[in-house]
């Protein structure tokens, strides 16, 4: 299998400035999180000039920059980007697209008799409908792929072909969403039907870490004897169901699952992880390196 990768490695500044143009041309950085340990989601070129990168604390960011704008991190609209240009991607070159976190995507592009113009055509195409810098990398694994994309400058990056046998292919997309429930006969106090929603959402908190994905939205039912009650939530967006539980609480009210028979959670807008991670306290200052076979081209 060969996979292209798509990145916009400014995709969450470049939102941020299309929301408030007035910021063209200044140094912003985007933070995950509050205070001082905050980290840094994304960052315009100027902030990236006085050396904030990704990963970095708010803390540290602010010492390196003390003149940028400080905004929050705009993780959900950079998904809705992603989403809607996998949209334009599935309807205009191939159904085998998929977002691969929030400022890239994955092509499965096996078979293309030229993979450096193929990957040229479509960041060409990811440029015309995003407006963003768009880099390129093709590899036989999405790790090698993303890595080749983030060195990649104007030209693709092309990684030689390598074993890829438990890579699992990218297929035609598919809406997902993760559900979960528990049922009783009979109406539970407050305090037992809390301590059964929170033991659910565990197991839904354990399904999300294992395959490395968020959620955008939820609905929730809570039955009792008397009627239904059906809820839902937006999200921006959250790793851990069990951030429902305020939500809940705050909606029904602090007794508001006594006398519930039953419970349903519906995680739905499924995507990847988009958690920033923190910087090591030893980095190197080179550009990335793909990590499997060497380069065996880069387009001209």
């Amino acid at each position: 299998m060969r996979i292209l990768c798509l990145q916009l490695p400014h995709l969450g500044a470049h939102l941020a400035v299309r929301q408030r143009p007035a910021l063209a041309g200044r140094a912003m950085v985007l933070i995950e999180g509050h205070g001082a340990d905050a980290l840094v989601s994304g960052r315009t070129c100027e902030a990236g000039a006085r050396g904030v990168l990704v990963g970095l604390s708010a803390g540290q960011a602010r010492g390196l920059c003390p003149g940028a704008v400080f905004l929050a991190d705009n993780a959900g609209a950079c998904h809705d980007e992603m989403e809607r240009l996998a949209t334009i991607l599935r309807t205009r070159a191939t159904t085998r697209v998929a977002i691969g976190g929030r400022d890239h995507l994955f092509i499965d592009i096996t078979g293309a008799a030229d993979e450096a113009r193929t990957a040229a055509r479509l960041a060409g195409l990811a440029t015309a409908w995003s407006g963003c810098d768009v880099r390129a990398g093709v590899a036989s694994t999405r790790a090698d792929a993303l890595d080749a994309a983030r060195a990649a400058r104007r030209a693709p990056v092309i990684v030689a072909p390598g074993g890829n046998e438990d890579e699992p292919g990218i297929g035609p997309f598919r809406e997902d969403s993760l559900t979960g429930e528990w049922n009783l006969d009979l109406a539970q106090g407050g305090l037992e039907a809390r301590a059964r929603t929170v033991r659910l959402l565990a197991r839904l908190d354990a399904v999300l870490a294992a395959q490395g994905r968020s959620f955008r939205s939820a609905s929730v039912t809570v039955r009792r004897l008397d009627g239904v009650d059906e809820l839902s939530f937006a999200m921006a967006p959250a790793h851990a169901a069990s951030d429902l539980l305020p939500e809940l609480a705050g909606r029904l009210g602090g007794d508001g699952l006594e006398g519930a028979t039953g419970l349903e959670v519906r995680l739905e807008r499924l995507g990847p992880d988009v958690r920033v991670r923190r910087l090591p306290r030893e980095r190197s200052g080179s550009a990335p390196r793909p990590s499997g076979a060497p380069i065996l081209q880069r387009a001209s």
